[in-house]
């Protein structure tokens, strides 16, 4: 995990902020029908839901546009759709988002994607998808190709959004590999299956685990199996860095210099991961652009997907709800050749106000227990069990949080308790050192 206080954030949002992204990909629209459900069919054994609100989103590579958009950037969409109502629906939502529109190409034998989901009572009951996922046809690759090379030199970098629906064509991908790097522009790349591997050269290649699994047909159960696969996209794609979404375990970052960092996730609460591979991509590349390195933009990119994961359905992530959780960004290094710390209860947190702790990725009947070691102190567990260090909490504004790459715990302690920290410290370190402390405490 790297740290990044408020002002390098700061740094990277003022970098990037007006900054020019295009963005290359499957477009679509995500209808949402929300309601409520009170009864059953008698027609066949399925809900009835009675529609309360339609809503229509950008989804596909329109959503990491709409992500660059609400980040401060601004997005250059290339893309397809049709010339239907529905096409029509796609260009007014650009317009009203102020998104140039000369990127985007209309063809008559294509319709544009929708996928309509049905919710009911906040819960997902079914999907309807309206496409055609053939690959373009010759004169429509030229007409993408055309948009690329008229507007590459306006550019400051490039995304390749793969939803598998045609638009990314072997001829298309090349184009725009070479094209980036010709002209010295970052690229990055949000795969699928069917073109994963093809997608060489790139500055940074963001498959998630299972696409990873799928094309590499092995099962990745553990971290010496994902530092091979990580190590051989490398290989095989030659890229400058693998980052690998892991879902619930976060993200891995692999890089040419051979560094490999594991950050774990933000998420508090997964209502709906939806889009999260969106606003990762999109994240990622607008902190490149402002200047961060992939360490600090991946940092980013996780908080940020773990903010939108905890709404439902497909958004994209605010500027100012990064900053707010940017707040609570802090270090936490734990030695990469040691396994998973286990937690060590700390009852004694209870005797602080609630809100002034947070916790966070650990399950709310163990919201008081985290692995933590206060301000540095190595604390060794009986039963000749090893605690890990996670070394310090980081003392800056405030006295801040610690995240553990594993197991995804947050404590914050208000800087106004520092002495009854100190004294914590100090009594957990005779309790553990003396063996009097309720080892049924102990969560191992």
């Amino acid at each position: 995990m790297t740290e990044l206080s408020k002002q390098r954030v700061e740094s990277i949002v003022s970098g990037f902020r007006g900054k020019r992204i295009m963005v290359l990909g499957d477009l679509m629209l995500d209808e949402y029908l929300i309601g409520e459900v009170r009864r059953i069919s008698p027609e066949a054994p399925v809900p009835v839901v009675e529609v309360v609100d339609q809503q229509i989103r950008f989804g596909g590579a329109a959503n990491v546009a709409l992500n660059i958009v609400t980040l401060g950037a601004e997005p250059l969409l290339i893309g397809a759709i049709g010339t239907d109502r529905e096409g029509d629906l796609f260009a007014d939502l650009m317009r009203a988002r102020r998104m140039p529109l000369y990127g985007l190409q209309r063809f008559d034998d294509r319709p544009t994607t929708v996928k309509t989901r049905v919710i009911g009572h906040s819960q997902h009951i079914t999907r309807v998808d309206r496409e055609k996922k053939d690959y373009l046809h010759q004169t429509e690759e030229q007409q993408i190709i055309k948009a690329l090379e008229d507007h590459i030199s306006d550019v400051d970098a490039v995304i390749l959004e793969d939803y598998n629906k045609g638009v990314l064509t072997n001829n298309v991908i090349s184009a725009a590999i070479d094209l980036a790097n010709r002209s010295d522009k970052l690229i990055t790349v949000d795969p699928k299956f069917i073109n994963f591997l093809k997608y060489k050269n790139v500055t940074v290649f963001k498959p998630n685990i299972k696409e990873t699994e799928e094309a590499l047909a092995m099962h990745l159960s553990n971290d010496n199996d994902l530092n091979f696969a990580g190590k051989k996209l490398l290989s095989e794609l030659q890229a400058q860095n693998i980052l690998i979404t892991r879902g619930a375990e976060g993200m891995s970052l692999f890089e040419s210099s051979g560094e490999i960092t594991h950050v774990g996730t933000h998420a508090r609460k997964v209502a709906d991961v939806s889009g999260a591979g969106d606003t990762v991509i999109s994240t990622l590349t607008a902190a490149m652009v402002g200047g961060a390195n992939v360490r600090e933009a991946a940092t980013m990119a996780n908080f940020a997907a773990g903010i939108v994961c905890q709404e439902v359905g497909i958004i994209p992530i605010e500027l100012d709800q990064l900053y707010s959780q940017q707040n609570m960004i802090h270090v936490v290094s734990p030695d990469k050749k040691t396994s998973t710390p286990p937690y060590i209860s700390i009852y004694f947190l209870k005797i602080l106000d609630p809100s002034k702790i947070v916790t966070t990725g650990i399950p709310e009947e163990s919201s008081n227990f985290a692995a933590i070691s206060l301000a540095g102190t190595f604390i060794p567990a009986p039963q000749k069990k090893t605690i890990h260090s996670l070394f310090f909490l980081v003392v800056n504004e405030t006295i801040k949080a610690m995240i553990s790459d594993k197991n995804k715990v947050t404590v914050k302690i208000r800087s106004s308790n520092f002495f009854l920290i100190i004294l914590i410290r100090f009594a957990l370190y005779m309790l553990f050192n003396f063996r009097i402390f309720n080892s049924s405490l102990l969560k191992l």
